[in-house]
């Protein structure tokens, strides 16, 4: 699939089996705009690769990080600690998250010995008609 986005990221310009198709986007603002045009400025001087997936609902677009140039607020890797584990359970209003320990010993690790370390369960405010916009059923 050929895909393009325009410069001011108002379209995208997919070719799906060999016929064109012109996607009108929602405008982004904010920093998350601002992101989206500057990634697009740099495909133009082939600086970075952009790959594009979409769905029902989304167009999804990614980048490798290590094509972009370094930037001051871009988060350091945070390293894996064996035997730990986050879960998340995202709702239309609600995100759970969990923070586990699987107890290794001699051996594999058995799930029988997991500990919760901690748990937030984080309402979001979203409101009944906003969601019904989204398409998000409230409980």
């Amino acid at each position: 699939m050929d895909s393009r986005l325009s410069a001011d990221a108002a379209t995208c310009t997919l070719t799906v089996c060999g016929q064109p198709v012109l996607l009108h986007l929602f405008a982004m603002r904010g920093k998350a705009g601002e992101i989206l045009r500057r990634v697009v400025a740099l495909t133009a001087f082939k600086a970075i690769t952009l790959a594009f997936r979409l769905n029902a609902r989304h167009l999804h677009v990614t980048s490798d990080l290590a094509d972009l140039p370094a930037h001051s607020e871009r988060l350091a890797p945070v390293p894996a600690v064996a035997g730990r584990a986050i879960g998340i359970d995202s709702n239309s209003d609600r995100i759970g998250l969990s923070f586990v320990e699987v107890v290794r010993e001699a051996g594999a690790p058995d799930l029988r010995t997991a500990q919760l370390l901690d748990h937030r369960l984080i309402r979001l405010a979203v409101s009944r008609v906003a969601g019904q916009a989204m398409g998000l059923a409230r409980a």
